[in-house]
């Protein structure tokens, strides 16, 4: 009898997706000369819309209409209200 092994969060395959997209956006940011001031939450935009309409979504089973009922649409879903909301917090706060 074969076992699954279930994560303790379900969220966690989707911050990790939306972690590595903004890591990506913050390395390209870095690695551009200054003079362009392309935001990092423009390239990490970008980036969540390449991967979504690109084969690339396939591969990790997010394809047309799939995102929300993927393995990764908890932690979208956590990132998209609930760490988008407390940034947009802090960054009043600032």
């Amino acid at each position: 009898m074969a076992t699954t092994r279930r994560l303790a969060r379900p969220e966690v395959p989707g911050v990790l997706l939306t972690a590595t997209l903004g890591a990506a956006a913050l390395g390209l940011k870095h690695a551009v000369p200054a003079a362009t001031a392309i935001p990092d939450v423009l390239l990490a935009l970008t980036f969540g819309a390449v991967v979504v309409n690109t084969p690339l979504a396939r591969g990790l089973g997010l394809g047309p209409g799939e995102v929300w009922d993927s393995r990764f649409a908890p932690g979208l879903n956590f990132v998209g209200k609930t760490v988008l909301r407390v940034s947009v917090v802090l960054m009043g706060l600032r």
